[in-house]
């Protein structure tokens, strides 16, 4: 038959399954378009390209991203679900409400607690649990 050639409506695509991240934190998945994050907005979607992403904060069943340049999107669907579209080993969860960007840390800071420091001051708070996957993310110390 001619219609077994052909392929399944979209309808019937098999969705790509989650993640679940691996024990190191470092997440990745698929993105909708190669190097950029697909954030809705009101009148369409904006991509904000990979590198242009410095964090991703948990806020309920949204999640926040903040960019480089300070502009800030609230996207729809929990941190689970935003990271999974991100590339593997860029990026790494340092808390249950936080997802970095590894290439934006220039300090970690372990005085006094955890934090990580980004290349725009910015101080993220690191929990002990996520404190040893970071250092080794990071290349070690």
């Amino acid at each position: 038959m001619i219609n077994s050639q052909l392929p399944p409506p979209p309808s019937q695509v098999n969705e790509p399954e989650e993640h679940a991240g691996s024990s190191s934190g470092a997440y990745g998945g698929q993105s909708s378009r190669p190097g950029k994050l697909a954030v809705p907005t009101d009148d369409g979607v904006l991509y904000v390209a990979f590198g242009d992403i410095l964090l991703l904060i948990a806020e309920g069943s949204y999640t926040r991203v903040h960019c480089q340049d300070g502009s800030e999107y609230l996207m729809c669907g929990n941190l689970q679900k935003v990271v999974n579209r991100l590339p593997s080993g860029r990026f790494h969860r340092c808390h249950r409400r936080y997802v970095i960007n590894l290439g934006k840390i220039t300090k970690l800071i372990r005085n006094g607690g955890y934090r990580a420091v980004l290349n725009t001051g910015m101080e993220v708070e690191v929990s002990r649990r996520h404190w040893a996957a970071l250092l080794l993310a990071m290349g070690g110390a």
